[in-house]
């Protein structure tokens, strides 16, 4: 007998998509500060290169420019979500996945895939918004939604139970019987 709470089958939904790349906003954020400083960066670069003194070069930056260019890439950001959820579904992806906890890992399994995640290959667990964030890496994970649970104490002893056979097979112990 399994230690895990029963997860239902789960389909995913749009706002399980936002809820992840809501999580990973530290990532996006920082992407978007890196593009908006190199838009700044490059031409004041070309204008020191050319001879101009640097507040000529802060002078000559088209501000306007940058700043409209940094929110196009902050809609682009917005916009994808929901685009790429709808690609994925018209090709049938989004169909009910079956998480089953083990001691030896995280067993996947769709019409279309079944794969075994052993514990070590997720990096982090986090929860938040009614779901758990199983992590790979740090813009891809399973995502496991309180929905799937008859109860919160059920999604929060399945949570706690695959967060202490994570740590288990981090630290090499075997789990209590």
């Amino acid at each position: 007998m399994s230690h895990f709470p029963t997860v239902a089958p789960i389909t995913y939904r749009l706002s399980d998509f936002y809820a992840l790349t809501i999580r990973c906003w530290r990532l996006w954020l920082a992407m978007l500060v890196v593009i908006f400083l190199l838009l700044i960066l490059i031409p004041i670069a070309l204008f020191l290169a050319d001879g101009y003194d640097l507040r000529t070069a802060l002078y000559f930056v088209d501000w306007q420019l940058t700043a409209g260019l940094s929110l196009f890439l902050l809609a682009v950001v917005a916009v994808t979500v929901p685009i790429k959820y709808w690609l994925a579904k018209r090709r049938g992806l989004f169909e009910p996945t079956t998480f089953v906890a083990s001691d030896d890992g995280l067993e996947v399994s769709s019409s279309h895939i079944t794969s075994k995640v052993s514990w070590p290959a997720i990096s982090k667990i986090e929860t938040a918004h009614g779901r758990s964030f199983l992590f790979l890496t740090p813009r891809v994970a399973f995502i496991i939604p309180r929905r799937a649970f008859a109860s919160d104490a059920d999604f929060a002893d399945w949570t706690n139970a695959v967060r202490q056979a994570r740590e288990q097979a981090a630290s090499g112990t075997t789990p209590a019987a």
